[in-house]
């Protein structure tokens, strides 16, 4: 039996956010349906994992934080879910050996009506609390804070105080209290977290 060749990875319009591990012997890619990972710079596949966002629908964005191993994906269908993604070092002898880990932290659905998300933020905190917000290609901003035992009270919608502006890009921070919206016409928006609805 004759051994196939390994599958190289294909940097296409698919994909939605990339990274590489520490030392740059990896890289992966999330796609709208899989996390793959390839080794660098060959691109040969090592592994596909799979969205754990709570939905089948399609990924229509992803941020990945290198600084925080922080992956947060949007979906088609409204919702957004937070990771942590790692590469876990061994050492066999001499030999370096990573292994990919994504760990699914928290998901929710920011707006069920309101079509795909646009863009995508999130973050998590030392508690394990989740923020995650997102701007919808239709207009509608929404944000959601999701408590370490995953409890989530639903999202607050936040685009009345847009003043009939699109918002086209999202940030979020915990460690600064802080949810930031940039809206098309070039205004910037900010929110304190301890009351996003004021």
């Amino acid at each position: 039996a004759r051994a196939a060749a390994p599958a190289a990875l294909a940097l296409d319009s698919q994909a939605l956010a990339g990274g590489l591990d520490d030392r740059r012997g990896w890289a992966f890619e999330v796609t709208p349906r899989e996390i793959v990972f390839c080794r660098n710079p060959s691109g040969e596949v090592v592994e596909r994992l799979p969205i754990a966002a709570g939905t089948a629908a399609p990924l229509t964005c992803a941020e990945y934080d290198p600084g925080k191993k922080m992956l947060v994906v949007g979906t088609a269908d409204g919702r957004a879910a937070l990771a942590t993604l790692e590469f876990e070092e061994s050492w066999v002898g001499d030999q370096r050996h990573l292994q990919p880990r994504v760990v699914w932290h928290a998901a929710a659905v920011l707006d069920s009506t309101a079509g795909s998300i646009l863009r995508v933020a999130g973050d998590r905190d030392s508690d394990g609390q989740v923020a995650l917000a997102a701007a919808f290609r239709q207009g509608a901003l929404r944000y959601a804070f999701v408590d370490a035992e995953g409890a989530n009270a639903g999202a607050v919608a936040l685009e009345s105080a847009l003043d009939a502006g699109r918002p086209t890009v999202v940030l979020v921070s915990l460690h600064a209290g802080l949810l930031a919206a940039g809206a098309h016409d070039g205004t910037l928006y900010i929110w304190d977290l301890r009351d996003p609805a004021a």
